[in-house]
């Protein structure tokens, strides 16, 4: 007796289906194809074309892409003053002041500083002073905003009754304000006060919006913590190398790993004894080469027109 080929595709007899049976079996192959961790290019007709690179591999291209930026950032500061002052933050105010945008101006172009924080001042002024340290600068600045001087650019309001929600959305502001004129860098916390404004609590409702608004959040520690990207930094810690300040002082505070030290005054000193250091062997000069390439690497990241509503607070001391 014959008997045909079920197995065969072309023998099978095709049923008609009014319900396009078809078009479910796609849909049930591309939801497998999701669950086992695939994702999916789409078309009008919603059927599952070709397959995206996965994130990882993303990642890793941007990553080597970072660092090679980094590292030709690097060549470029040939001595090891250049070197150190790229650990320097020169604080500054936004003021319609000609003298104190030529002295800053300066001492960028003579130091090679790393970037400047805002402590007071105004928003279009400011905004003037980033675009112009920036031409003048060798290597990208990398730009911060004191918490206080930041909350100024927002509509005046009694911080004490806000609540948490009110926190949230504060730092929602904040963060599209720095965003819109080139800031980088967010300090998380009042410095130099002695009788803060804000609490625990409300400083970690500040950060939720600012984390919200697309920035990269920091945690009030004394270290650094890794972050997405291989970048290297969570959090950047910053120490007040203020007028006065000892070589000792200095020195112990690059161990307790402070990423940058805030200046508000002449940094010769402060830029050779880092140097000193180095070629004393005080500190290691590959270790300090390492924490360089990421500080560079947070900048290329940070410039990117790609990410610039990308930010991170900053830990202070």
């Amino acid at each position: 007796m014959f008997r045909p080929d079920l197995t065969s595709p072309l023998n099978r007899i095709q049923p008609v289906d009014a319900y396009n049976a078809d078009d479910e079996q796609g849909r049930r192959e591309k939801r497998k194809a999701q669950f086992e961790g695939r994702e999916w290019s789409l078309e009008d007709d919603d059927f599952a074309i070709q397959p995206q690179a996965p994130e990882r591999a993303k990642k890793n291209e941007w990553d080597s892409t970072l660092f090679e930026e980094a590292k030709h950032s690097l060549l470029q500061l040939t001595t090891l003053e250049e070197r150190a002052a790229q650990l320097l933050l020169l604080q500054v105010d936004a003021f319609y002041d000609a003298a104190s945008q030529k002295k800053c101006e300066r001492w960028i172009l003579q130091f090679q500083l790393g970037g400047v924080l805002f402590h007071q001042g105004f928003y279009e002024r400011q905004a003037y002073l980033i675009s112009r340290f920036q031409e003048v600068a060798k290597t990208p600045l990398l730009i911060a905003n004191d918490l206080l001087h930041a909350i100024s650019f927002c509509p005046p309001f009694d911080l004490s009754s806000f609540d948490e929600k009110a926190w949230v959305e504060l730092g929602e502001k904040v963060m599209k304000n720095n965003q819109s004129i080139g800031v980088q860098l967010q300090l998380d916390h009042e410095r130099g006060s002695s009788s803060p404004q804000i609490n625990a609590d409300q400083k970690h409702a500040f950060c939720r919006g600012i984390r919200r608004n697309k920035g990269i959040l920091g945690r009030v520690s004394g270290k650094s913590k890794p972050f997405g990207l291989c970048v290297g930094y969570h959090s950047l810690s910053c120490y007040a190398a203020t007028a006065g300040i000892s070589e000792t002082e200095l020195l112990q505070a690059y161990r307790g790993h402070h990423d940058l030290f805030i200046i508000d005054s002449e940094c010769g000193s402060l830029i050779d004894w880092i140097a000193g250091w180095i070629r004393s062997g005080k500190i290691c000069e590959k270790e300090f080469n390492q924490r360089l390439l990421k500080l560079l690497m947070l900048k290329s990241f940070s410039s990117r027109k790609s990410m610039q509503k990308k930010n991170v607070i900053l830990n202070t001391n």
